[in-house]
């Protein structure tokens, strides 16, 4: 590279400021004063760039990572420095008592499935641990959320002799995040029973009737009319299928999927049965589940159903409870699914919690309910109540 003479500098000082030097004496002055400006600005400008590029909103591009390198070569920084871990927090750090100026706070942070109220036990490190997974949620960083939430759950677990831990985030009503720290101690492994993790022999499938396709396709329709604002909620008596839907069909774009998915059930529910159990794709599995509540036996759903209450994939649970729920609003009888509901009231999850609740709850509310299966119920839910730790 060419390094700029004297007179080369002299001209660009020259047509950068519009000094005529032949008159020295004169604009002596100004050129040591606008040079100094000149300098000062350049100083700052690079400090600036050099701060926001280290910064958190920055950090995450290899755009910025490579602008960042040339402001340390400014300012002489070697650019071999080791980029922290991703389960640090590139930015400062807010105490678990202030969420900074975040519109959306954290409201409480509880334990689940031990009388030991863990936030009083973590140490300096599982602190710093967990606001920094707080941080990442908030400001929406899956990543670095999900490293930081399995830094803080196996440190947890490994100091406090552990079976399970995890961490849950959910919102209420009013869009309060409410933080649950999942444990399960060793002693109660028996009685709480955990999700099998055992993976199962699966095998792909052909989509039987175009069924699956066609199910995408009404779930792509409904989630953009909802967007819209143009889905009502569906307040219609399940008497008869779909016995969950999740954009109905009281959209007139949406009537017509009724009759297919109800014609198509009927003459493929072996095939979506199969593929709602075993298929390789957990997202068949759930397209096959919504064509599924489109059959006439109710009984039979809920067997089906019923066969992957327990999976290890969350959001197969979840839409399996979103039948359920919707079918407990009816008289159906449901007291087969007791054991199981039970069951996942245990669960070191809260969404299985509360949905098994909100289900257990309304089976309580029915005058038809056996006496036997109102205790077992009531002795469930009084046992869930002694998992939560009696001081907060």
């Amino acid at each position: 590279m060419k390094i700029p003479s004297h007179q080369e500098f002299r001209n660009f000082i020259y047509w950068f400021f519009k000094i005529d030097f032949s008159r020295t004496r004169e604009n002596g002055p100004r050129l040591i004063t606008q040079t100094a400006l000149f300098t000062i600005t350049l100083v700052t400008t690079g400090w600036f760039l050099y701060k926001c590029m280290a910064s958190r909103s920055c950090s995450s591009s290899s755009t910025t990572k490579g602008i960042k390198g040339v402001v340390d070569k400014i300012f002489g920084k070697s650019n071999e420095t080791k980029e922290k871990p991703a389960t640090q927090t590139p930015f400062k750090k807010w105490e678990l008592n202030d969420y900074g100026n975040d519109t959306r706070k954290i409201k409480v942070i509880t334990t689940f499935g031990s009388e030991i109220n863990m936030m009083k036990v973590l140490d300096k490190e599982d602190k710093e641990n967990l606001s920094s997974c707080l941080v990442y949620f908030l400001q929406g960083i899956e990543q670095f959320y999900i490293d930081c939430k399995k830094l803080f759950c196996n440190g947890l677990k490994e100091k406090k002799e552990l079976a399970y831990v995890d961490l849950f985030i959910t919102t209420d009503l009013d869009g309060w995040f409410l933080v649950t720290i999942e444990v399960v101690e060793k002693k109660d492994i028996g009685m709480r029973s955990l999700l099998d993790s055992v993976p199962k022999s699966r095998e792909p499938h052909q989509d039987p009737g175009d069924l699956l396709t066609t199910m995408q396709n009404y779930l792509n329709l409904g989630a953009t009319l909802a967007k819209r604002g143009e889905i009502k909620p569906d307040k219609s008596d399940k008497i008869q299928p779909p016995w969950y839907s999740p954009y109905g069909h009281g959209h007139d774009n949406l009537k017509a999927f009724r009759q297919t998915f109800i014609d198509g059930v009927i003459k493929h529910r072996q095939a979506l049965t199969t593929i709602f159990l075993n298929d390789e794709k957990d997202s068949n599995a759930i397209r096959a589940l919504f064509v599924l509540v489109y059959m006439a036996d109710v009984d039979e759903l809920m067997r089906i159903l019923q066969e992957r209450m327990h999976d290890e994939n969350e959001e197969i649970r979840k839409n399996i409870f979103a039948v359920f729920k919707s079918i407990a609003k009816t008289d159906i009888n449901m007291e087969s699914l007791i054991p199981d509901l039970l069951i996942s009231l245990q669960y070191p999850c809260i969404l299985d919690r509360t949905a098994a609740i909100d289900i257990l709850n309304s089976l309580l509310s029915r005058k038809d309910l056996s006496e036997e299966n109102r205790s077992k119920i009531q002795n469930g839910l009084k046992y869930n109540a002694t998992l939560i730790p009696k001081e907060s």
